[in-house]
């Protein structure tokens, strides 16, 4: 009868240790995912500033006096990048591309987000295309050391 009640407290000191470990692994696992979050955030606050500093900026080197009604006006997609500017003297969308700013952030340590600057198919927006359009999309890749993987941010301009 004493072996029976032995048995008994071991089976549920057994149970009790791998109820205990498994909500120990639940915690982790959350807090992990907390951490990644807020890094993910801190980041994104990143890229979305570029953005709208990206925004504040003309469409094309072209359009900063005035709309211009005839593509063929409008920056070559092989020429996008800066006609000599240097930052933060940037005056249109395409000046940022290939630009990259690194910043420290407390959570996810040093990131760095690089712009890319692209021409899209006005009839099919998710399309990129070497032609001359209205529709540019500003790309913005983060990365960093405390990051688990990129994060990738698009957003849509318009010369209109």
């Amino acid at each position: 009868m004493v072996s029976n009640q032995t048995l008994l407290i071991l089976i549920s000191l057994v149970i009790l240790t791998m109820l205990i470990l498994l909500v120990n692994s639940t915690l982790l696992q959350n807090t992990a995912l907390k951490l990644e979050n807020n890094s993910a955030l801190g980041t994104i606050s990143l890229a979305e500033s570029l953005i709208e500093e990206i925004k504040t900026k003309a469409f094309d080197e072209s359009t900063i006096l005035e709309f211009v009604s005839d593509r063929n006006s409008l920056t070559a997609s092989s020429s996008l990048g800066t006609e000599g500017e240097t930052y933060p003297y940037f005056d249109d969308a395409d000046d940022y591309q290939n630009y990259s700013r690194t910043i420290t952030t407390s959570d996810a340590g040093d990131v760095t987000a690089v712009v890319n600057i692209y021409y899209l198919d006005e009839n099919n927006p998710n399309n990129i295309t070497s032609n001359k359009t209205y529709l540019k999309r500003i790309s913005i890749t983060l990365s960093g050391s405390n990051l688990n993987h990129d994060i990738n941010i698009n957003y849509i301009v318009s010369s209109w």
